[in-house]
C-alpha cells in the first residue's frame, strides 16, 4: 500500500481471468481521478 497515492497492487493466483477495461490511457491527463 502506498499511503501517499492510495495505490495498492494485488496478486491473484488464477488462470481463468478475463481482462477488465478501466479506461482509455490515451485520454488520461495529469490530475484525473481514477
Amino acid at each position: 500500500m502506498d499511503e501517499l497515492s492510495d495505490l495498492a497492487l494485488l496478486r491473484i493466483e488464477s488462470q481463468d481471468l478475463d481482462p477488465v477495461d478501466i479506461g482509455d490511457s490515451d485520454k488520461v491527463e495529469q490530475g484525473d481521478g481514477l
